[in-house]
C-alpha cells in the first residue's frame, strides 16, 4: 500500500530510521506504538479522574442524605422531606377533615374527560 506524505515529512522520517539504522516502515511502526502506548496511558488516566470525580459526588450525596430532622440543613432543599414541612407549616391538612381519594379521584377524571379532551384536540 502507498501513502503520499508531504516531502519534508518522508525526509523527517528517513532522517530519523537512519540515525536508528532501521527502515522508515519500522520508524512508522515505532511511532504508532509510541502514539498507541500514549492513548492508552491518556485513557488510563482519564478513567482514573473519571473514577476520582464520581467518588467524591458520591461521598457528597451521602453526606448530604446522612442528615437527620436533628441537623442543621434538614431537610435537605427540594426533597419530599421539605415538601411535608412545608405542608405542615402551612397547616394544609387543617383545610378539609374530608380524607379524599386522589387515586380514585384521578381514575374518574380521566374516564370521563379525557375522551372527550382527545377528540376536541384530534386534528389540531
Amino acid at each position: 500500500m502507498l501513502i503520499e506524505v508531504p516531502d519534508e515529512v518522508a525526509a523527517r522520517l528517513q532522517e530519523m530510521a537512519e540515525a536508528r539504522r532501521i527502515t522508515v516502515g519500522e520508524m512508522v511502526d515505532i511511532l504508532i506504538i509510541r502514539d498507541h502506548i500514549a492513548a492508552e496511558r491518556n485513557r488510563r488516566e482519564n478513567a482514573e479522574l473519571f473514577r476520582r470525580t464520581e467518588e467524591k459526588a458520591a461521598a457528597e450525596a451521602r453526606a448530604k442524605s446522612d442528615l437527620k430532622p436533628s441537623d442543621e440543613g434538614w431537610p435537605p432543599p427540594g426533597s419530599l422531606a421539605e415538601l411535608a414541612q412545608l405542608a405542615r407549616k402551612a397547616n394544609l391538612g387543617a383545610l378539609s377533615s374530608k380524607k379524599v381519594d386522589t387515586s380514585a379521584r384521578s381514575r374518574e377524571i380521566l374516564n370521563a374527560e379525557f375522551a372527550d379532551y382527545i377528540t376536541r384536540n384530534w386534528d389540531k
